[in-house]
């Protein structure tokens, strides 16, 4: 599930919110995902941008633990309507159990919070077009 609060027109930051919900009968670690999120960095370096997490955890309708170490790395790519990708992670190993979920609210901007065009990015508002991983296999999502 993705929510996006800017998936158009110009914005200083990308903001957006994923769940990862397991539906295995197997508890899944933590540590062992990461979310692949595809823009235009409109010619930022990518050692000029900055990836903030506000919100990582694990929930449940009974339960909410917050894990820790969540990181963005920003590295080059291609492909249509991307240039930039940016993956997330955590070195927190904690299961996330059957029918829980990984939440995390994540923001994207440049180190001078120019703008922007979120019109030309793979992910911003299509949750098919963020990627999950497990290792090196895709669990969902499409590449640019």
């Amino acid at each position: 599930e993705l929510k996006q609060e800017n998936s158009s027109g110009n914005n200083n930051t990308i903001t957006f919110e994923v769940n990862i919900t397991n539906l295995s009968d197997s508890p899944v670690f933590a540590n062992d995902l990461s979310v692949l999120y595809y823009f235009t960095a409109e010619n930022a370096d990518t050692g000029n941008l900055n990836m903030y997490c506000d919100n990582s955890a694990i929930t449940s309708p009974s339960a909410y633990k917050s894990i820790t170490g969540v990181k963005g790395e920003f590295s080059e790519t291609t492909g249509e309507n991307a240039d930039t990708v940016c993956t997330i992670s955590s070195s927190d190993k904690s299961q996330i159990g059957t029918n829980e979920s990984l939440k995390l609210q994540i923001r994207i901007s440049k180190t001078d919070w120019s703008d922007f065009t979120m019109n030309n990015d793979h992910s911003a508002g299509n949750a098919e077009n963020i990627v999950v991983m497990s290792g090196n296999d895709i669990l969902i999502g499409n590449k640019p």
